[in-house]
């Protein structure tokens, strides 16, 4: 239960760190205005998705859509379409932002207690050393799309549903858990060992940030919150 607790606390210590330290701030403008524009793309798109659906069904299907259950559909499906958005910004912008939530893990791992080993690999920029911690968080952000997509599926499962959330929650945690862990060339099964060994911990983090992955913006704005959490929960995992 401790455990499960200070999972939960994580993600407001990463906050106040990112607010209160200057290179920390500065480090998350490049993840925030990729986020940002790719937030605004993807709810456009999804947006756009869902009024083409809602003139489909009125005019191919032959529904009399009007009045109170026109604004009614139209308000769902909007409403849909934003969450869809704002989840596939998570990964889509995981997958755009990996060189910097790499840095930013790097520039946080000094302000972990107790204080972490530093990564002992090349850390150059265009040496093979990165380019290949870039492919294995490639890798990592996949498995944890599939991981999310497992917990969608759960939770329209009558009596599994309550598993969906709990299973997304770990997806996150392994996604942000894994930025620390690719520094020091620890690959996608260690990583999902180092989730199963800290069930409790990673839950707790997972739950806390995935409301606000799932609210329009503000999964922009919790990106790179989630990369400093990711490194302080890779710290306390350790303990």
């Amino acid at each position: 239960m401790n455990a499960f607790l200070v999972g939960l606390g994580i993600p407001f210590r990463a906050a106040r760190l990112a607010l209160t330290t200057p290179r920390l701030l500065l480090a998350c403008l490049i993840p925030w205005a990729l986020a940002g524009a790719l937030s605004y793309f993807l709810i456009q798109q999804a947006s756009q998705a869902s009024l083409m659906l809602l003139g489909w069904a009125a005019t191919s299907l032959g529904i009399a859509i009007g009045g109170f259950l026109a604004q009614a559909l139209e308000w769902t499906f909007a409403f849909l379409s934003w969450v869809a958005g704002a989840l596939l910004l998570v990964w889509g912008a995981a997958f755009l932002a990996i060189p910097f939530a790499d840095w930013l893990s790097e520039l946080t791992e000094p302000l972990v207690e107790p204080r972490l080993s530093p990564s002992t690999s090349d850390l150059s920029w265009f040496s093979r050393a990165q380019w290949r911690r870039f492919r294995m968080d490639a890798a990592k952000t996949l498995v944890s799309f599939a991981i999310s997509i497992l917990g969608m599926v759960l939770a329209s499962v009558p009596l599994l549903g309550v598993l969906g959330p709990a299973v997304i929650a770990l997806g996150i945690a392994f996604q942000f858990l894994g930025y620390p862990q690719t520094r020091r060339d620890e690959g996608v099964a260690l990583s999902l060992m180092a989730v199963l060994r800290n069930l409790p911990l990673c839950l707790g983090f997972g739950l806390i940030l995935l409301p606000g992955f799932a609210v329009p913006f503000l999964s922009a704005f919790l990106f790179p919150i989630a990369v400093i959490g990711g490194t302080l929960l890779y710290g306390a995992s350790r303990r």
